[in-house]
């Protein structure tokens, strides 16, 4: 039997990987403040870059991260490893997961 997205998505719920991953990304970007990308956190937590693209968005919906933009709009990016990345950026009052 295949798992669809979404099913495999309730497992990781289920599970408590996906608030643990929050969690460590988290803690992570916490001791940051001028920032991580992508590429940073998944070297410093031992995730893959996969989860760390699915959990930052995560953590910044529910206030816990955000990314900075510049006068004209765009996103704050940094390169890393030769591709430029956004940068994610602690939100100053703490939240919890």
């Amino acid at each position: 039997m295949v798992a669809t997205s979404t099913a495999a998505n309730n497992q990781v719920i289920k599970k408590g990987i996906k608030t643990g991953q929050q969690k460590i990304l988290l803690g992570i970007l916490q001791k940051c403040p001028n920032g991580l990308i992508n590429g940073e956190l998944a070297d410093r937590s031992g995730l893959g870059r996969e989860q760390v693209f699915r959990r930052m968005p995560e953590l910044e919906k529910s206030g816990c991260v955000e990314r900075h933009y510049k006068s004209d709009g765009q996103v704050v990016n940094r390169v890393y490893k030769g591709y430029a990345q956004q940068v994610w950026f602690p939100v100053k009052e703490e939240k919890n997961v």
